[in-house]
């Protein structure tokens, strides 16, 4: 009896394994129908892996450009991000501002920084320790344009790295994916960067 228990678990073990690894290559296969068109259209490459998953690659002058797509899950939304690898050398996370970004500030659990421009401080919430290199960088009008174009899209933040600055966007729809808008986002990302 002890035997017919063990041999029940060990196949509903491995039911719900094999459910779990169909469920996962039927996301796979998903997101790269969603992928494959747009690296066809804008001449990149589609880089598939078991841990890095999909991404298209495009080689630029300043630096390897990716768009990837996430999957949700029950806590996390699906997102579309669009990335540029490059050495930056101060870090930056650009979110809108909201009612929370509003108290958070007002109680000091966040210090963020202003650049001076009232419309543009008014709409947007910087988080940097590099208060002096972030304040200099967007005295230019074309990266605040930029910043501008990605959350009047739906963008949900921007986030700038020691090696790569990205534009990430939650609850993508299918125009999201639209060859052209794509390349959109990416020559914005590019006037971000450049200024």
């Amino acid at each position: 009896m002890e035997q017919m228990g063990e041999w029940i678990f060990l196949v509903l073990f491995a039911g719900f394994g094999l459910l779990t690894f169909l469920s996962i290559m039927r996301t796979l296969r998903k997101l790269r129908a969603q992928l494959e068109p747009i690296a066809n259209s804008l001449g990149g490459e589609l880089v598939t892996g078991l841990l890095s998953g999909f991404y298209i690659r495009f080689p630029g002058a300043y630096g390897e450009t990716r768009v990837s797509l996430t999957p949700g899950s029950k806590n996390n939304p699906p997102k579309l991000s669009i990335f540029q690898l490059r050495q930056m050398d101060f870090q930056l996370r650009i979110l809108a501002e909201d009612s929370l970004s509003g108290v958070a500030k007002k109680i000091h659990l966040v210090r963020e920084l202003e650049i001076g421009d009232p419309l543009f401080d008014q709409k947007y919430l910087l988080l940097t320790k590099d208060r002096e290199k972030v304040q200099s960088f967007l005295l230019s009008s074309l990266r605040r344009e930029a910043v501008d174009y990605f959350f009047s899209n739906g963008f949900s933040e921007i986030n700038v790295l020691k090696n790569m600055v990205s534009a990430v966007k939650k609850y993508y729809t299918d125009q999201d994916l639209d060859p052209g808008r794509i390349r959109q986002d990416v020559e914005q990302l590019n006037r971000f960067i450049s200024g």
